[in-house]
C-alpha cells in the first residue's frame, strides 16, 4: 500500500489551493470551530487512519479545530482497536476520542453517533483514507459564516492508476466521476457523459 511506504506526517504533491480561495481574507478569529467525524470499519488499513488524523492535526488552524471524532464501527481488528488507541493517546493532543459501537452501523448511522455528541457548532464528515491539505478548512467555514443554513463541500483531489503508464496519478479538483445506486440500492461510480461535460462547462 501506498501508504504504508510514507510516514505519517508526510505531505502528497497535491494541487494548490484554488486561486479564487486563496485570494479571500478570512477572519479567522470570527470562523466557527469545527468536529471532524471520521468512521471506520475493519476493512480499513490503520496508516490510512494514521494519514488522515495526521494532516487534520498538521492542516487545521488550531483555533480552528474543536475535536476529532473517530467512530469504530464494530472493528474487531487488533491494529484498529488497541494500537490505535494507544497511537492516538501518545500523541496527546487532548482533540480526538474514540466511540466504539458493538453493532454493525453503517456509514450514516455512524456518522450520525458522532455528530450527536459533536461539540463544535460545524461539524464535517470525512471518509478514514483522506488527506487534506493548507488551507482546506477556511473556505468551507467562510462560506457558512455568511450563511449559517449552507451546506458547505470541497472539490477533492483523487488519485486512479493508470493500466498504461503502470502508476498512480493525481487530479486536482472535482473528478470525472458521478455517483449513483442501482436498482438494488448498490452503492457506484462510472464516468460522466460528453453532455454532462458539457453541462458542467457552462
Amino acid at each position: 500500500l501506498i501508504s504504508e511506504r510514507n510516514t505519517t506526517d508526510h505531505k502528497w504533491p497535491w494541487g494548490s489551493i484554488v486561486p479564487e480561495c486563496n485570494a479571500v481574507p478570512y477572519d479567522l478569529p470570527n470562523l466557527s470551530k469545527v468536529s471532524v467525524i471520521i468512521t471506520f470499519h475493519d476493512s480499513e488499513i490503520l496508516s490510512n487512519i494514521m494519514e488522515t488524523i495526521h494532516s487534520i492535526l498538521q492542516r487545521t488552524p488550531p483555533s480552528l479545530l474543536q475535536e476529532i471524532i473517530l467512530i469504530s464501527d464494530h472493528v474487531k481488528k487488533e491494529d484498529l482497536t488497541v494500537v490505535l488507541e494507544q497511537y492516538i493517546e501518545g500523541l496527546s493532543t487532548g482533540l480526538i476520542r474514540i466511540l466504539r459501537s458493538d453493532d454493525q452501523l453503517g456509514l450514516i448511522k455512524a456518522r450520525l453517533v458522532g455528530i450527536r455528541v459533536a461539540k463544535g457548532p460545524v461539524v464535517i464528515c470525512m471518509d478514514s483514507h483522506m488527506e487534506v491539505q493548507k488551507g482546506w478548512v477556511e473556505p468551507l467555514l467562510h462560506e457558512i459564516q455568511k450563511n449559517r443554513k449552507t451546506l458547505a463541500a470541497p472539490y477533492l483531489d483523487w488519485m486512479e492508476f493508470d493500466d498504461n503508464a503502470k502508476i498512480w496519478k493525481i487530479t486536482h479538483g472535482a473528478s470525472s466521476w458521478k455517483t449513483y445506486f442501482d436498482w438494488n440500492f448498490v452503492f457506484g461510480f462510472q464516468e460522466i457523459s460528453a453532455k454532462d461535460r458539457i453541462e458542467q462547462a457552462s
